[in-house]
C-alpha cells in the first residue's frame, strides 16, 4: 500500500511537467496545456496534504529546469505549484470554496512578491521591466500595422507621448495589477481543478452561481479612499498619493465591474437569454472598455441597493 502514493505521485509529477513544457513550446494550444497543469498538484495536495504537495512542487520545477531552464522553472514554482499546492491543500482540510480562493490569492500574492524579489537579485532581471519592455514592442508593433493601412490617428494611444504615458501609468499601478493577477491565478487554479475533479467524482466545494455574486457594502470605502487620495495628491502634487489612489481605484474597480457583471448575467438568465449569447455579452462586459466602466457604475449602485433582493420582492 506504501507503492501506491508514490507511484501516483510520480504519475501526477510527470502529467505536470508534460503540461507545462508543452504550455512553453506548443504554440497557442500550449496556452490550455499550461492552464491545467497544477491539476495534478492539486489532487497531490488534496489527498497527501501540505508537505507532500511542496516536495511535488519542488521535483516538478525541478525536472522543468532541466527541460525548460531556470526562467521558465522559476514562473512554474511561484506561479503555478504554489497556488496549486494552497488550494489542495485548503480543499483537503474542507474550507469553503470562497475561503479556499481567498486564502489562495494571498499565498499567490506572496509568492509573486518573492518570485520577483529573487529575479531581480539572482538573476538581475526586473520582470517588471521586461513586461513592460514586451508590451511596449508589441504595441509599437500594432501601430506600425495600423498607421501602414491608415488606421491609426493622431491620438492613438499607440503612438509617441500617448504610449509612454500608458507604460508609466503601468509602472505606476503594477502593486494592483499584482493583486488582481493573483486572486485571477487562484479562481482559475480553482475552477479548472475543480471542473477536472468533478468529472472523475472526487468532492470538490461549490462556488455559488456567478449570476449570485454579491460584494459587501464597504468595498465602497476603498473606492472612495482611492479617488481621496488621487485628487489630494493632484492637488499637492504628490506622486505617492497618486499612485496609492491609481492602485486602490484599480483593485476595488475590477471588484465593482465583477459585481456589475454579475448583476447583467442575473438578469440574463431572468429572460432567459441562451448561454452562447450570455457568454458574449459577459466577455464584452468585462473587455469593452466603455461598456466595463458602465458595469463598474451599475456594480457600486447594486452594492448599496441590491438590485436582486428588490426584483424578487416584487
Amino acid at each position: 500500500m506504501r507503492a501506491k502514493p508514490i507511484i501516483e505521485g510520480a504519475l501526477l509529477i510527470t502529467l505536470a511537467v508534460v503540461l507545462f513544457a508543452g504550455g512553453v513550446y506548443i504554440p497557442l494550444v500550449g496556452v490550455i496545456l499550461a492552464l491545467f497543469s497544477p491539476v495534478p498538484l492539486v489532487i497531490l495536495g488534496m489527498r497527501y496534504g501540505l508537505k507532500r504537495g511542496v516536495i511535488s512542487g519542488l521535483t516538478s520545477s525541478f525536472l522543468l529546469l532541466l527541460i525548460t531552464g531556470p526562467f521558465q522553472a522559476f514562473i512554474f514554482l511561484f506561479n503555478s505549484a504554489v497556488v496549486a499546492i494552497a488550494v489542495g491543500y485548503l480543499v483537503g482540510k474542507g474550507l469553503k470554496a470562497n475561503e479556499v480562493i481567498l486564502y489562495s490569492a494571498l499565498v499567490s500574492l506572496m509568492s509573486k512578491i518573492v518570485f520577483f524579489a529573487l529575479s531581480a537579485l539572482i538573476v538581475g532581471v526586473n520582470p517588471l521591466e521586461v513586461n513592460l519592455k514586451l508590451i511596449q514592442d508589441s504595441l509599437r508593433s500594432s501601430a506600425e500595422i495600423y498607421e501602414k493601412f491608415g488606421l491609426a490617428g493622431r491620438d492613438s494611444y499607440l503612438l509617441g507621448r500617448n504610449l509612454e504615458n500608458f507604460l508609466g501609468y503601468l509602472r505606476m499601478v503594477f502593486p494592483a495589477v499584482i493583486i488582481v493577477a493573483s486572486a485571477l491565478d487562484a479562481f482559475l487554479t480553482f475552477v479548472v481543478s475543480g471542473w477536472i475533479l468533478k468529472k472523475i467524482g472526487e468532492p470538490f466545494p461549490e462556488l455559488p452561481s456567478f449570476s449570485e455574486w454579491r460584494f459587501p457594502r464597504s468595498l465602497l470605502w476603498g473606492m472612495g479612499l482611492g479617488v481621496i487620495f488621487s485628487i489630494l495628491g493632484e492637488e499637492m502634487t504628490n506622486f505617492y498619493l497618486v499612485s496609492a489612489g491609481a492602485n486602490l481605484q484599480l483593485v476595488f474597480g475590477f471588484l465593482f465591474i465583477l459585481q456589475g457583471i454579475s448583476l447583467a448575467d442575473y438578469f440574463m438568465k431572468r429572460f432567459r437569454f441562451h448561454k452562447w449569447v450570455r457568454y458574449l455579452l459577459i466577455f464584452l462586459l468585462f473587455f469593452q472598455p466603455l461598456l466595463s466602466k458602465i458595469a463598474m457604475f451599475v456594480g457600486m449602485i447594486d452594492v448599496l441597493v441590491d438590485f436582486r433582493r428588490r426584483r424578487e420582492n416584487l
